[in-house]
């Protein structure tokens, strides 16, 4: 199991490279572009598959309060960060909110990973496809406000490995911690759900559209529209 993971989690290095190596110089609509895809996918991701994971799970009024929770962490961190790094700018602040959302969402996937491959081999290995599959635009969405931002492409790179890394460390925490309550699990998928909102709408889509306009608005749509219609066969 820690091989699918670890292959689930290295989709993210495939779509960070996709935005690094593949243009020497890319184009700043482009960058916009990928954003927009990105952010779709996100609010999907968060929208119509971990919060109804953690509904079931947990039931719908500790679901609520973990997404609430999760948008203030993010619109907290992005305070902080604000704060504290009066020299960065937008599109820095933007890389820097989506590794973190990203890194935290991630482990929670291992551990999704984890659990479903104690309950079968084959959930398991169905479950590190999905979460690989949308991995790759997730690197993107960590990619592409970096790149804008004039960061070296070996540091992004490196940020994106770090982040490669948190599937299989969810793995190895829900082992360790199996007789968690499920409750427990469920309230952090919608922390986890309210974080991937907050970088959707309130980071990624508002850069984009400030880049190149509001064509983005209907990649955005037609990408959250194509994943939700994933995500719903899928449960």
């Amino acid at each position: 199991m820690m091989l699918w993971s670890l292959a689930a989690g290295g989709a993210i290095l495939w779509g960070t490279c996709l935005v690094v190596f593949c243009q020497e110089k890319i184009q700043e609509k482009t960058l916009a572009i990928m954003m927009a895809l990105a952010a779709g996918v996100m609010m999907a991701a968060g929208v119509f598959d971990l919060l109804p994971s953690a509904a079931k799970i947990a039931g719908w009024e500790k679901t609520v309060l973990g997404f609430v929770l999760g948008l203030g962490v993010m619109a907290a961190l992005k305070e902080i960060l604000r704060a504290a790094g009066n020299q960065q700018n937008n599109y820095q602040q933007v890389g820097v909110l989506v590794f973190a959302g990203i890194a935290f969402h991630d482990v929670l996937e291992g551990a999704a990973i984890g659990a479903g491959y104690s309950v079968a081999p084959s959930l398991g290995v169905s479950l590190a496809l999905a979460v690989g599959l949308h991995h790759l635009p997730e690197g993107i969405a960590m990619a592409a406000p970096l790149k804008m931002a004039g960061m070296s492409g070996w540091r992004i790179v490196f940020f994106a490995a770090v982040t490669s890394l948190m599937t299989p460390l969810g793995v190895v925490i829900i082992g360790y911690f199996a007789g968690l309550p499920s409750e427990i699990m469920g309230a952090a998928l919608a922390v986890a759900a309210g974080a991937m909102a907050y970088l959707s709408l309130a980071e990624l889509l508002p850069e984009a559209l400030a880049a190149d306009g509001w064509r983005e608005v209907g990649i955005f749509g037609a990408s959250l529209l194509l994943m939700g219609i994933y995500f719903g066969g899928a449960v």
